[in-house]
């Protein structure tokens, strides 16, 4: 196997501390059932949905698609206190495949805008909007595709659909004002409601998170609990509609995480060592554990994860509005 597709975890052990050896599965209490590949995504929307402000929705007569990505989950991490210093702990995916992962972005854009149309939305070109001046003014918002984010605890690659410049439009994906105000850009909601007008249409920004794992700080904040999982988060996970003095329209959101199912890792030898504290006095045994990633299913389940969202989130979409749902959204998503 490459080396690109292989990588470690090294979680110390101390006298006052414990830490996992290794990753596990997802398997806290609480964790979301996964979504049900073998049944039509409309039958499950209520389920994994949250609709905002939904009466709103009927309203919609023509729209702009003028942000659309997808985020991939690269690394998280966190940091717990050791005697003489912190230990910090955390899992990555090897470098990110960006072709594969253009193309989820591609085909989901490309399914999106096919099924506004089906419910009777008038769709904006994004070669027309592109070149409206109000557009340009996102600039201090945009990032070019893809774009690497550094976030306080985790890291992660946007990719636009079809080459297209991408922000993120919810501050609550953001850790610290610092981060919101160097990724959100400023007056961005002035500009979009300039947009509005513009076009005489409500405005549709779009944002996908793909996660791979769970890290945190335990409950005394002692020891690092990992696991792996693939799954869309909830909340962060959005599909937002503006409007001429309403910058959230309305809101389609998933309401609890939508999972694969399935763990795109597997845990292979473990090997045991030493390490010291920062003040070179305390001697700790650690355990590393190689992890080999399966890059295969991560792809092909990423994919679905992300045709899933917007089949549930167009489901919803076309029940606030009234409309028969579209028929890609009752089949199964392969």
């Amino acid at each position: 196997m490459p080396p690109s597709h292989r990588l470690l975890t090294t979680l110390a052990l101390g006298l006052a501390l414990t830490v996992p050896a290794f990753a596990k599965k997802d398997k806290e209490a609480g964790a979301a059932a996964p979504f049900n590949f073998s049944q039509a995504p409309a039958a499950q929307a209520d389920a994994f949905v949250a609709v905002t402000r939904g009466g709103n929705l009927k309203k919609i007569k023509r729209l702009a698609v003028v942000n659309f990505s997808v985020e991939f989950l690269t690394g998280k991490s966190a940091s717990v206190s050791t005697r003489g210093g912190y230990k910090s702990g955390g899992l990555v995916i090897p470098a990110l495949d960006t072709v594969q992962a253009q193309a989820i972005a591609d085909r989901l854009y490309d399914q999106l805008l096919a099924d506004l149309k089906t419910t009777g939305v008038e769709v904006i070109p994004f070669d027309t909007i592109k070149v409206s001046k109000h557009f340009a003014k996102l600039e201090g918002a945009q990032h070019a595709s893809p774009w690497l984010l550094e976030n306080a605890s985790s890291n992660s690659v946007l990719i636009g659909a079809h080459g297209m410049p991408v922000y993120i439009d919810n501050p609550e994906r953001l850790e610290g004002f610092k981060a919101a105000s160097m990724t959100f850009g400023t007056n961005t909601r002035l500009h979009e409601v300039m947009l509005c007008n513009e076009f005489n249409a409500n405005l549709l920004s779009v944002n996908i998170v793909v996660d791979f794992a769970d890290v945190k700080t335990g409950r005394f904040f002692t020891n690092i609990e990992t696991s792996f999982a693939h799954y869309l988060p909830a909340k962060h996970t959005r599909y937002r509609f503006a409007a001429v003095g309403q910058p959230e329209f309305a809101i389609i959101a998933l309401s609890q995480r939508l999972d694969s199912g399935n763990v795109p890792f597997v845990e292979g030898d473990s090997r045991t060592g030493k390490s010291t504290t920062l003040d070179g006095k305390v001697s700790e045994k650690t355990k590393a554990t190689s992890v080999t990633f399966a890059p295969a299913l991560y792809y092909r389940d990423s994919d679905r994860l992300a045709r899933a969202a917007n089949a549930l989130f167009i489901s919803a979409f076309a029940k606030e509005r009234g409309t028969p749902p579209p028929e890609s959204t009752g089949k199964l998503i392969e």
